[in-house]
């Protein structure tokens, strides 16, 4: 049982076998447990440097909120001082440089308490009465009315917020002292005792001065590695390296599914980039570090180099054993391929018989007599398809032939009617005129719905004068729909089917209403007639041995243009027909002039 269930598990042939064994026992487990290796060593190496870069980042978030707590508690110092909440209140009791010299000491103190060691603050106060007061010198004058519009303290000022940070505030500090491009603002209000707002307070810090000095001892040039500051959003705020930017999608993903508490790792896969991101709540960035895959792995990349070029010599040596075993099998095969090739050049309807050999040699037989025998059915179907190519290209020619000679014979007749000022015969040929050059036009099979509606005025103009001017034709439709492409020849029958089904069996007038609307993306065209009606035509006799060709005509000619996207229908109605065609709303509206503006383009589609 074992044996047998081995045999039919096991290929075939020889070769098979021998190839099937090296995969299964010796290529696959190495490939498996190579890769199973290197990933797990690949993993422990990513572990490690997502808690070494951890850690760097949170003493780095750390050390940036420390200075924001700074901001925070020089803002409360100065809500708590007496001697300023009595300057900035009552400032007409001061003199101005007096009063401005007083308030210059308080930033000077307060500045070499807290700020020894870190950046560098910059203060500015709007009280309520007008007055600005700053601790630097401005880039350009500052206005208070500008200031004071700002949207920070504008924050404060409304009551929405006792406090705000905004973290990509503008530098007002002379150039030559601070060549920052923004900073980072907290806007404070000042109030009394009972709680009255006087003042608002802006404290603005360097954070690129900072963020400079605070990866100046790390190694962010190591081989790529790089710090940078990101908003929420992925937008790098500040990079060490100035031509790196975050790759946003990658970060939104990572923050997304990340718990910001315990800090954030993730791989980008098209940089090739390990990143690790801090979260810091109170300004609402991140604080990320980018180190290269490529100096991560480059000891396991060695390792694997080494392997490859090993695994390689082995795969060699491997490959040219099974060449060598192998060899005794395809040698004879090459020589019976070269025996169909002279068989298949001398007579393409010779087999080669089927002797008992190797199952190798058998398959190739019956294949080769299975392909010899398609090959001469092709052939005989190609020679029978061209002869009904060559037939069907005779009757095209000979049909553009008789029409050609039509039309020339009616611009004789119509000619010929201008002279002798017989209207009717003229207008007559020059409406079935409009219909041969239509149909002699192979090479359009779409034409707008306002072409087509003029075929169906010059298909009536025939009627009319044929049956005595019995026939009436209103049309209802918006003209934007003017433009709408639907299939040449595609109306005529409709009316023609209304005229000899509806009408052709009495001596009464008839009505014509052909109806156009837009319904989505469907473009709807509606042929309706009073006459006799659908079921009482279809109980008459047929007088045309060719009935019904036309509308089964254009039926198949929908299908080849839309498939199933298009459809005919006719509808029983008290008192006549209605046909209904919907086809794909396609619009296709030509260049207007500039001297025809009273005309308006149609805009859409399908």
């Amino acid at each position: 049982m074992i044996h047998s269930l081995l045999s039919r598990l096991l290929p075939k042939s020889l070769k098979n076998r021998l190839i099937s064994v090296f995969l299964l026992c010796i290529l696959l487990p190495l490939i498996l447990l190579s890769v199973y290796m290197f990933n797990s060593v690949e993993r422990v190496l990513q572990n490690k440097a997502n808690e070494r870069d951890r850690e760097q980042l949170f003493s780095l978030r750390q050390r940036l909120e420390d200075q924001s707590g700074i901001l925070v508690k020089t803002w409360t110092m100065m809500g708590q001082d007496p001697g300023l909440e009595d300057m900035l209140l009552y400032p007409e009791n001061y003199e101005w440089s007096d009063l401005k010299k007083r308030i210059e000491g308080k930033f000077y103190g307060i500045s070499n308490s807290f700020f020894l060691t870190g950046s560098q603050a910059y203060y500015t106060i709007l009280d309520r009465k007008g007055n600005i007061y700053t601790s630097f010198y401005p880039d350009e004058p500052i206005r208070y009315d500008r200031q004071i519009s700002e949207p920070g303290f504008q924050g404060v000022l409304r009551g929405n917020q006792r406090y705000l940070w905004v973290t990509n505030d503008t530098n007002y500090v002379k150039r030559e002292v601070n060549r920052s491009a923004r900073m980072v603002s907290l806007y404070a209000a000042l109030t009394s005792n009972y709680e009255e707002l006087y003042a608002v307070l802006r404290i603005s810090m360097d954070y690129e001065e900072w963020f400079q000095r605070a990866v100046e001892a790390s190694d962010q040039n190591a081989g790529g590695v790089y710090y940078a500051i990101a908003d929420r959003d992925g937008g790098t705020v500040l990079s060490s390296l100035p031509d790196r930017k975050l790759p946003q999608e990658s970060f939104i993903r990572a923050t997304a599914a990340g718990e910001k508490k315990d800090g954030i790792s993730w791989r980008d896969g098209e940089e090739g980039i390990l990143y690790t991101a801090a979260y810091i709540p109170s300004l609402d960035w991140y604080v990320v570090k980018g180190t290269p895959l490529s100096l991560l792995f480059a000891e396991i990349n060695g390792m694997k180099g080494r392997f490859f070029a090993i695994f390689a010599v082995f795969m060699g040596l491997a490959i040219g054993v099974t060449v060598i075993l192998s060899s005794g099998i395809t040698r004879p095969l090459f020589r019976l391929q070269r025996k169909m090739e002279i068989v298949a050049g001398s007579d393409l309807k010779a087999v080669l018989p089927e002797t008992k050999s190797t199952e190798e040699v058998q398959s190739l037989t019956r294949s080769f007599n299975r392909m010899v025998k398609d090959i001469h059915d092709l052939v005989n179907r190609l020679k029978l398809e061209e002869r009904q190519k060559q037939a069907i290209r005779f009757q095209v020619l000979l049909s553009q032939m008789n029409p050609h000679f039509l039309l020339n014979t009616l611009n004789t007749i119509k000619s010929i009617a201008m002279q002798r000022d017989q209207d009717d015969i003229h207008d007559i040929c020059v409406s079935l005129g409009k219909l041969l050059e239509a149909g002699l036009n192979l090479d359009v099979d779409l034409i707008h719905l306002k072409e087509e509606l003029g075929l169906v005025s010059a298909y009536m103009q025939i009627q009319n004068s044929r049956f005595g001017r019995r026939f009436e034709v209103d049309y209802e439709m918006d003209p934007s729909l003017h433009y709408a492409l639907i299939p040449k020849s595609s109306l005529q029958p409709l009316v023609e089917n209304a005229i000899v089904h509806g009408f052709g069996q009495t001596a009464e007038s008839g009505n014509i209403r052909i109806r156009a609307c837009r319904q989505g993306d469907r473009l709807v065209i509606e042929v309706e007639d009073d006459g006799i009606g659908l079921h009482a035509a279809e109980a008459k006799p047929k007088r045309r041995a060719n009935a019904g060709v036309g509308l089964s005509n254009l039926r198949e000619r929908l299908s080849l243009l839309y498939q199933d996207r298009a459809g005919l229908s006719l509808e029983p109605l008290p008192s006549g027909t209605l046909a209904r065609l919907e086809l794909p709303m396609l619009l296709a509206t030509p260049y207007r002039k500039e001297e025809e503006p009273h005309e308006n383009r149609a805009v859409g589609g399908g």
